[in-house]
């Protein structure tokens, strides 16, 4: 391919010669048009745009360095070259931040401008090569993504497929064979297509740099990528995954399992997969393998979540189980702790809500700190200026609330007292009786729904245990003064 380049000079003579007597072909460059000034070279340019411009610098109408300045912004990629006089150098100055390539004086010496041009040619050569390059690694990337969601799509047809379609290019595998999948996820929010990309290769040059080369790798959902190589020895593959981790700028986790036949690609996806959730336990930037299977064979019991702790000291027995236990069905046991954080929230110092999608990213041992730290707080409401039992009194109110058959039975079964005695301790304790303290309670929630949310009265009365929004209204008046509309409409205007 010969680079096509443009001489602009206002000497007729000049730009003729430069363009008839030197052999421009013997480097790969062909004179696509000569121009008489700056303005000129401009006209031209929109249609014939070439690849090196070869520029006198003094010129009538439109000098060079002004044509350059202009070229550097429409056709960034264009290499300039200026022809210049001895006595332009001090002219030349103004050039340094235009990126001109280099200059040649005049008079001009046929070899020296050949030269010159020609080095050009080999940067230019380089770019396009590169390019190239660049471009056969993506779209080998994009094949081996289709091939690596192909195997794992379904059993035994999945690898017909490839091979029918990529075989001997970009798939040569035998059925047989030593073979390993992980599913390795990326914890990264707001992922993208050009993000999933830019991962995707990352892992690529990482494993490239280890000799590991026979890989597919394909995004697959929620940031999880499917990673399948073969003939890859179990402690140099935990090696490269566990150095992939730890030098990564993404933070990483995944699970890691083999089998011996293409065929049981997809079943063998599903345990990786699984694998990968088990970071839950054992932290992130870790990637199992088949050995996992010991430290986590239970089920839930049913009877775990039925109720959530109600004290500092339940909580930490629950969390001691789970991490003792390491039950499967991790997603579950994710879905109720959140459950549970969101419940404790509602009366910790703290009302900075992790959202359910960044909550699930954390591990066992984060959550319990987590939750832990919200229960002490929790757990020490009232500074003990409380007996015992209306201390287990407040916090069972606190946290049942909601409940519409909430009553001064439950609670004095709750904490062992008979009901008389407890009402009257309570009473002497807080000033206030039990009734009233739920109450209190309800409205004050009901004050932080109407100012955080949208919900309608009815659906706020079914929150917070009074499932009849009129009485709602009435007891709600009569502690604020307002109705809730009216509440609302104010708090509203003052936020």
């Amino acid at each position: 391919m010969a680079y096509k380049m443009m001489i602009v000079d206002d000497e007729k003579r000049t730009r003729e010669s430069i363009a008839d007597y030197i052999d421009w072909n013997s480097i790969g460059v062909e004179i696509s048009a000569l121009a008489g000034n700056g303005e000129e070279a401009l006209e031209l340019m929109e249609t014939n745009k070439p690849d090196i411009l070869l520029s006198d610098i003094r010129m009538p109408h439109l000098d060079g360095i002004k044509l350059a300045e202009i070229v550097t912004k429409r056709f960034p990629e264009m290499k300039i070259i200026f022809l210049s006089a001895y006595t332009d150098k001090e002219y030349l100055k103004s050039a340094i931040s235009l990126k001109v390539e280099n200059y040649v004086e005049k008079p001009i010496n046929p070899d020296e401008l050949l030269e010159t041009v020609g080095t050009i040619v080999k940067d230019l050569d380089h770019i396009e090569q590169s390019e190239i390059l660049q471009g056969l690694k993506y779209t080998s990337r994009m094949i081996k993504e289709e091939i690596a969601t192909l195997l794992i799509s379904s059993q035994g047809s999945g690898y017909i497929e490839v091979y029918s379609r990529f075989y001997p290019l970009y798939f040569t595998w035998e059925r047989n064979g030593c073979f390993s999948i992980a599913n390795i996820h990326i914890h990264y929010d707001n992922l993208n297509g050009d993000k999933l990309q830019e991962i995707a290769g990352y892992m690529y040059d990482v494993f490239d740099q280890k000799n590991i080369s026979e890989i597919f790798i394909s995004p697959m959902i929620n940031g999880d990528f499917v990673w399948i190589g073969n003939n890859i020895g179990k402690d140099e593959l935990k090696q490269a995954f566990n150095e992939l981790c730890s030098i990564s700028k993404y933070d990483i986790s995944g699970g890691l399992s083999f089998c011996s036949n293409i065929d049981a690609f997809a079943s063998t996806w599903n345990t990786a997969s699984e694998y990968a959730q088990y970071r839950f336990y054992f932290g992130r930037n870790l990637i199992f393998d088949e050995g996992i299977d010991s430290y986590a064979l239970k089920d839930i019991p049913d009877e775990l979540f039925s109720k959530f702790p109600d004290t500092y000291e339940e909580s930490i027995q629950l969390f001691d189980y789970l991490q003792n236990t390491r039950c499967r069905n991790i997603s579950r046991i994710q879905d109720n702790l959140y459950q549970f954080y969101l419940k404790m929230m509602e009366w910790t110092v703290n009302e900075s809500t992790l959202k359910k999608e960044r909550f699930m990213l954390l591990t066992l041992s984060e959550i319990r700190e987590l939750i832990l730290y919200g229960m002490h707080v929790f757990d020490t409401l009232g500074n003990n200026q409380y007996n015992p039992k209306v201390k287990n009194a407040l916090h069972f109110i606190l946290w049942n609330y909601q409940n519409p058959n909430l009553s001064i039975k439950m609670i004095s079964d709750k904490v062992g007292l008979s009901q008389n005695y407890l009402s009257n301790l309570f009473k002497q304790e807080t000033g206030i009786t039990i009734n009233s303290f739920i109450i209190d309670v309800r409205v004050e929630k009901t004050e932080k729904l109407l100012r955080t949310s949208d919900l309608k009265l009815y659906e706020i009365a079914g929150k917070v245990g009074i499932p009849d929004p009129n009485y709602l209204s009435f007891i709600f008046k009569g502690k604020t003064g307002m109705t809730p509309s009216e509440y609302k409409q104010r708090n509203r205007k003052n936020t």
